[in-house]
């Protein structure tokens, strides 16, 4: 499944669907946080969730995830206020993809 695909069939469900996808990106980013503390007992998260967040831990800390979860709550926003779902999530896809892209 490619990204274009899956936004399109995530555009086509609706805005509490898109607000809800978002939500869940925020909960892993937040779970990838707690992964490795004394706190991950408090993880939330099916045994599927927990494989992508350990594939993601060592690529992830606060000062790279600080980023992400703001353009998630933007995205957020812009959803919540009637924005083109299309530009919306063409826009947070790049801005994520810059934000994780390795630093040359």
């Amino acid at each position: 499944l490619d990204v274009q695909s899956m936004f399109g069939e995530l555009i086509s469900e609706g805005r509490e669907a898109q607000k809800s996808f978002l939500r869940f990106v925020i909960r892993m980013l937040r779970n990838i946080l707690l992964l490795g503390t004394k706190n991950d007992v408090v993880l939330n998260a099916t045994s599927e969730e927990k494989k992508l967040m350990e594939f993601f831990r060592s690529d992830l800390t606060l000062r790279t995830i600080s980023p992400l979860l703001t353009e998630c709550n933007q995205a957020i926003y812009h959803t919540e206020r009637n924005g083109n779902p299309a530009l919306v999530f063409t826009d947070f896809y790049l801005k994520m993809a810059r934000h994780l892209a390795p630093n040359p």
